[in-house]
């Protein structure tokens, strides 16, 4: 009779283990959702029921580093995109004060050598024109 007792105090503290396993991490099995809270029911003893749900918190865990991965990879891309947008924009921003910048010494240089061809002009008039005779009084 001693045996059938203590056989039944260690189911009845088996089963007060399980339950005490469950109402701590119930909430844990609720992030886990139906499947992993199944697997904690159908495991038949305290141990398999840790093991289910470390491996389920492994798995989600993995796949919460994933998604966070993934964020991170989407914003770098995002800010790589940027850097790149904002490069070519400041790259047509000098270009176009290059630009202007060249026409502006370009005008200058042609109209400087327009003055000065025009002063030789002037010059090569002056010299060709005959001096006016002056009238004897």
């Amino acid at each position: 009779m001693s045996n059938f007792l203590g056989e039944s105090e260690l189911k009845a503290d088996t089963e007060d283990t399980r339950n005490q396993f469950h109402d701590k991490n119930s909430d844990k099995f609720k992030k886990m959702g139906t499947k992993g809270l199944n697997m904690a029911k159908k495991s038949n003893n305290f141990k398999e029921m840790e093991k289910a749900s470390k491996r389920l918190q492994a798995k989600i865990q993995k796949n919460r580093k994933e998604k966070m991965l993934a964020k991170a990879n989407r914003r770098e891309e995002a800010k790589q995109m940027e850097f790149e947008i904002t490069s070519k924009e400041q790259l047509r921003k000098e270009a176009r004060k290059n630009e202007k910048y060249e026409k502006t010494i370009t005008s200058k240089y042609n109209k400087k050598i327009k003055r000065d061809l025009l002063d030789e002009e002037e010059k090569l008039m002056e010299m060709s024109k005959k001096p006016k005779k002056r009238k004897n009084r």
